[in-house]
């Protein structure tokens, strides 16, 4: 599967440096998010198409289609992010804790 230019991911511009500023976060390549030590997020362009995978807890959810320039499909991503960040989240503290 393809990864994606940089520059396909300029209209995500602030949600992207919103989630490099998330705690635990790490980006070892440009739209390759980690959660700790376990993948989190990763934004992929393929033929003119891009989307991101999202990993929570055990699964990759289902491809998480980015039409550019598209205004919903951003926020319902920032909505998605935020819910999985904090279920993620939440599973790796009550582990630490136990």
């Amino acid at each position: 599967m393809a990864r994606k230019p940089e520059h396909g991911l300029a209209d995500l511009g602030q949600l992207l440096g919103e989630i490099r500023n998330w705690p635990r976060i790490s980006e070892p390549r440009p739209g390759s998010f980690y959660l700790g030590q376990q993948p989190f997020c990763h934004f992929r362009i393929r033929n003119g198409r891009r989307w991101a995978d999202i990993r929570s807890r055990r699964a990759w959810l289902p491809r998480f289609d980015l039409p550019r320039d598209d205004a919903q499909s951003r926020l319902a991503l920032r909505i998605v992010l935020h819910q999985v960040y904090r279920i993620v989240g939440q599973a790796a503290g009550s582990r630490r804790e136990g």
